[in-house]
């Protein structure tokens, strides 16, 4: 909803590809709601006019798995492992603080995930992992 005008302003197309029969994760909705909104926020960003955004929800073994693939012009090797640093940002000066993907990243660890990038010129996947809460609501080890 928060990004429906970026998306629209840049005919972005959103396709959602969510499993029918997610299990929950344990965790702080608005936390998380800021991740999405990052990774969202940074895919629209590298995207073209008329590109194509995806979100994929999926149980894999005991994680929820989330990916947000876009088709812009991927991110180049050599930065990749540099763009959770925080201050690491590759817009002009003004045009960004370099910290919104190092707030996502600590965001998730908070959450005992894991998030990890996929790239090649094309097609850019944010891969979020986040373990399903256990049988009655229970929490994972080190979750309040």
């Amino acid at each position: 909803m928060m990004l429906r005008h970026s998306l629209e302003e840049r005919a972005i197309q959103l396709v959602r590809d969510y499993q029918s029969d997610l299990p929950m994760v344990t965790g702080n909705g608005g936390q998380l709601n800021q991740v999405w909104t990052i990774l969202m926020e940074n895919a629209i960003d590298a995207m073209d006019i008329g590109g194509r955004l995806l979100l994929r929800a999926r149980r894999n073994d005991t994680w929820v798995e989330v990916e947000i693939v876009d088709d812009g012009s991927g991110i180049a090797r050599d930065i990749r492992g540099h763009i959770f640093e925080p201050f690491f940002t590759t817009k002009d000066v003004g045009s960004g603080t370099g910290l919104s993907l190092s707030v996502a990243k600590r965001c998730v660890e908070t959450h005992q995930g894991h998030i990890e990038v996929r790239s090649r010129p094309g097609r850019t996947a944010m891969c979020v992992r986040l373990p399903m809460a256990l049988e009655g609501g229970a929490k994972p080890n080190g979750m309040n």
